[in-house]
């Protein structure tokens, strides 16, 4: 999966060939390591970030939502209160 001119993402992930093979099992296993752990990250550490914005969003909307329904509330009472007439 070589491309020419610019590498594709899966060679820059693949662990780099030995000349000597003596350590390549090592490094192999130590490089499927760190590529399930970029993985996990990528996969599930991400998307949480991505819903306590979505959290945080809902929380502000349902705080100006009620502080508008309180100003709607005090505006209705106002209307509703007897007001004195001409002496």
């Amino acid at each position: 999966m070589r491309a020419t001119g610019s590498e594709t993402r899966i060679v820059r992930l693949m662990a780099p060939s030995s000349d000597n093979g003596s350590r390549g099992l090592r490094n192999a296993g130590d490089d499927a390591f760190q590529l399930t752990v970029d993985y996990l990250k990528q996969e599930v550490v991400d998307p949480l970030r991505g819903l306590g914005r979505f959290l945080y969003m809902g929380i502000a909307g349902s705080f100006f939502l009620a502080f508008g329904l309180l100003l709607i509330l005090l505006g209705s009472c106002a209307c509703c209160r007897p007001r004195p007439g001409p002496p």
